[in-house]
């Protein structure tokens, strides 16, 4: 068991990265509006931090190339977040009846629960890019 307190709410997960035998697991924690991040050495945790990244985290995305996405709902926003977990852009605006979100190939998924939809935004244009490249 990662983590074991009363009062928490977590919401949605993660896989961060994987390098050899470690793997990075980020848990959103939105009662109190924390990241936790875990690394996970076979079983055991070797270490764990909370971070807040943004004001009130609700959904998290990890892509193709391991660029982390958060919903925030205080905002009203997805961000792209980087590698020292600082808000890089916004990617859209969505409404706080978003049940998840996805990320692949330069494209950010969002489903909303309350119209039944999924809206696609385009966040890179480097996929795009290197698929006309390679046409030629």
């Amino acid at each position: 068991m990662l983590s074991k307190r009363s009062g928490q709410n977590f919401t949605d997960l993660a896989v961060l990265s994987v390098q050899g035998a470690i793997t990075e697991v980020l848990i959103v924690e939105s009662r109190m509006g924390y990241l936790h991040k875990f690394s996970i050495r076979d079983a055991d945790i070797a270490s764990r931090q909370s971070l807040a990244v943004v004001e009130k985290p609700a959904c998290i995305a990890v892509d193709d190339e391991g660029t982390l996405f958060i919903q925030d709902i205080i905002s009203g926003k997805v961000h792209m977040i980087n590698a020292h977990m600082e808000v890089v852009k916004d990617v859209c605006l969505v409404d706080d009846s978003v049940f998840s979100i996805t990320a692949n190939r330069g494209y950010l998924g969002v489903a909303v629960r309350q119209e039944k939809t999924v809206r696609i935004y385009r966040y890179s244009d480097t996929f795009i890019d290197a698929v006309s490249s390679t046409a030629q």
